[in-house]
């Protein structure tokens, strides 16, 4: 991914806006496997239209049935005022960049993810981005 740190998994994590990177980078790898060492097993995601889902595995899967490949363009990760890794409130904002089933290249996509993080693994993951407008564009149902 352009822009994202690289992960060491010998170097602590030590604040909630590493945690969130970390997350992500191994997520799109995707690795969904060690992804899961930084959630809760209680984990709530909801991906755009109120997609509800409750592990890491399942970011991968609909992200293969929605994309031949996708990878995110971290532009910022902001961590709400007072937020440490025992409670914290954290935003990813960037765009996404990847192609389509049929092959064709996309960039530009813009995404935010919200993270709530409670005792130091991520709690809620939602998704938002700009997919299903795109997709409505390429099918003819909406203009840019």
């Amino acid at each position: 991914m352009d822009n994202a740190p690289d992960w060491n998994s010998d170097q602590p994590i030590l604040d909630p806006a590493t945690l969130v990177d970390t997350y992500l980078v191994i997520l799109m790898k995707p690795d969904p496997e060690t992804a899961r060492r930084f959630v809760a097993g209680d984990l709530e995601i909801r991906f755009t239209g109120n997609r509800e889902m409750g592990d890491p595995a399942d970011c991968t899967a609909f992200n293969r049935q929605r994309y031949a490949w996708v990878k995110k363009r971290f532009q910022a990760t902001e961590v709400v005022e007072g937020g440490t890794l025992d409670s914290a409130v954290v935003y990813n904002i960037g765009t996404l960049y990847g192609e389509w089933p049929d092959g064709t290249p996309f960039e530009g996509n813009r995404y935010v993810d919200r993270y709530v993080i409670r005792d130091g693994l991520i709690t809620e993951m939602d998704v938002w981005n700009d997919s299903a407008e795109w997709l409505l564009v390429r099918a003819g149902l909406a203009r840019q």
